[in-house]
């Protein structure tokens, strides 16, 4: 039962880089602790993926959130439980304002050894606040939702992505043992492919700012604007786009003398 703790610890961790693999990813910075050992193991093992340690948490952050820029495509952080996490928050900040890409996996306790002492254990879910896009608890691992593990990865690395770009936290819940028996790695799941989906302006907006561009850039009369579209307003060079009641209360100009 202990071994198989542990081998689910590891098919859990290879199903997360799978999932963010699938999804563009393609370094990850780690920060050595016992309770990430799993995730660990399953970056390093990953065929696709370069993994890159980094001792001090902080550093790990920044380190992530150059590398990120620099190489426009997300990076997954790894950390151990407990104040290591906290030690993102900088770069995490940083990241929020600069909108950069990062996917953060903490290794956590699991619920039973929360809120009663235990070392090396503090309040993880929800702790980087509005600074993260995206925030979510796993659930223990299960052999039977090793796709939904895949899956929530994949969703982290789209909602970091797109539309405001940023860094997305997962907490990973893990129980010991820790390190798996075995070499060998688990069945490679399929990830869900991520794509932006394609913005196409309405073509009667493009059109009026077309119209206002060219006021802008031109010579015009109030009486000629007035006359040509009766939504310019010749006292104020703004677009006015109110129905003609509301600009007629508005805009004394609107009325036609």
């Amino acid at each position: 039962m202990m071994d198989e703790t542990a081998e689910i610890n590891y098919a859990w961790g290879r199903a997360l880089f799978d999932g963010l693999s699938g999804a563009g990813v393609r370094r990850v910075v780690l920060s050595p602790g016992s309770r990430s050992t799993p995730l660990a193991l399953a970056a390093a093992r990953h065929p696709d993926l370069h993994t890159q340690v980094v001792l001090d948490e902080r550093g790990a952050a920044f380190f992530a959130l150059g590398a990120a820029r620099a190489g426009g495509a997300p990076v997954a952080l790894v950390a151990t439980s407990g104040s290591a996490v906290s030690e993102w928050l900088p770069g995490v900040t940083e990241a929020d304002l600069a909108r950069v890409p990062l996917i953060l996996l903490s290794a956590d306790r699991p619920p039973e050894l929360r809120q009663c002492g235990a070392n090396q254990t503090i309040d993880q879910p929800g702790l980087f606040g509005s600074r993260s896009r995206f925030s979510l608890e796993l659930p223990l691992p299960e052999r039977a939702l090793l796709p939904t593990a895949c899956r929530a990865a994949t969703q982290a690395v789209a909602v970091a992505r797109w539309p405001l770009p940023g860094p997305v936290h997962l907490n990973v819940p893990l129980r010991e043992p820790l390190t798996p028996g075995r070499d060998g790695p688990p069945l490679a799941l399929r990830a869900a492919r991520v794509s932006r989906p394609l913005l196409q302006p309405d073509p009667g907006h493009l059109q009026e700012c077309r119209y206002l561009v060219k006021d802008f850039g031109t010579s015009q009369s109030p009486k000629s604007t007035r006359q040509r579209d009766s939504r310019y307003c010749p006292d104020r060079p703004a677009l006015i786009t109110t129905p003609s009641r509301t600009l007629q209360q508005s805009c004394s100009c609107a009325t036609p003398s």
